[in-house]
């Protein structure tokens, strides 16, 4: 090959590359993406998970539970240890209804057995029947 169709295939070549970059640009124009998936036509709300705990640890008076094989011993009963104990370093609030209303004190020799449904629930003496289980 001659040094003229050197030149000549590069400048083809170049206007070749040339043109195709420039029809390129033009379809790379700007896409609006759906933020929602396409099979869905109408928008989904939130989804919120509650989780309600009733199992067995939650009657009891200790946490966590790895504390549960010497739930006899003393140390239960301090709040040092266990998380939930009375600490009476605390001020303790009585708490409040919907309003916002205080629903009392409650009396450690006669404590609701449901604070927030006092009309419809017996009382405890604590003294005598409570201990960590």
């Amino acid at each position: 090959m001659n040094k003229i169709t050197k030149q000549l295939l590069h400048i083809t070549g170049c206007a070749c590359i040339s043109v195709l970059s420039l029809t390129q640009s033009a379809r790379a124009a700007p896409v609006d993406l759906s933020d929602i998936p396409l099979y869905v036509f109408e928008g989904v709300d939130p989804n919120i998970i509650l989780s309600m705990d009733d199992s067995g640890s939650m009657f009891w008076s200790y946490m966590p539970d790895s504390i549960s094989y010497d739930y006899d011993e003393i140390w239960v009963q301090s709040a040092a240890y266990n998380r939930i104990y009375y600490d009476p370093n605390i001020t303790y609030l009585p708490p409040t209804d919907e309003n916002g209303a205080s629903l009392g004190d409650a009396n450690f020799y006669s404590a609701w057995d449901n604070g927030f449904d006092q009309a419809n629930t017996c009382t405890k003496d604590l003294s005598t029947v409570f201990r960590p289980t």
